[in-house]
């Protein structure tokens, strides 16, 4: 009972992640028809199987950073800033997914044996290109990425530069 009276204010997280989850589920499986985004810049990007790294990191990175700023960080202020931004800016994703379905053609032919081939075989059956603008992963990446670049503890140079790095790589690992 301890327990759940010093950590009430983290029930918003499972109460608001199975609301998110039934609603990303719907917005991806719903049979509409999808606006195709796509730029000329895009043909001229690369595959590159090995930024399934990242792209996975991505699940890790935010996990970590929420359970870091809900369970060991006293700053409540700190907290509830984060939480709201991760929870408006998802509850955005989802409106826009409902007002404007949008996806990509970009998916590469897989070929190889590789464990990052396999990886990225096993993403594409479980993730669909539908659904990408606006980018979950990135605005979640950058969320994470202010609230420990603002978070006293946190503002030494590694962790600086290495939230960084890992917010720019997480961005750009779209696949």
């Amino acid at each position: 009972m301890e327990f759940l009276k010093k950590y009430k204010h983290t029930l918003i997280i499972p109460i608001y992640g199975i609301l998110y989850m039934l609603a990303f589920r719907y917005v991806e499986q719903r049979n509409v028809p999808i606006n195709i985004i796509h730029m000329k810049i895009d043909d001229y990007i690369p595959f590159c199987e090995y930024f399934i790294v990242p792209y996975l990191l991505w699940f890790a990175y935010v996990a970590v950073t929420v359970f870091y700023f809900a369970f060991f960080n006293k700053n409540k202020q700190e907290y509830w800033q984060f939480i709201l931004t991760l929870g408006i800016g998802m509850t955005l994703f989802i409106f826009v997914s409902l007002l404007y379905p949008n996806g990509q053609s970009l998916r590469s032919e897989l070929t190889g044996d590789s464990i990052f081939i396999h990886l990225v075989q096993y993403l594409y059956t479980i993730d669909t290109p539908t659904n990408i603008l606006p980018s979950i992963h990135v605005f979640n990446s950058i969320a994470c990425c202010i609230a420990i670049f603002q978070h006293k503890p946190f503002q030494g140079l590694f962790q600086g530069i290495f939230c960084h790095i890992l917010q720019k790589i997480i961005s750009i690992s779209g696949l």
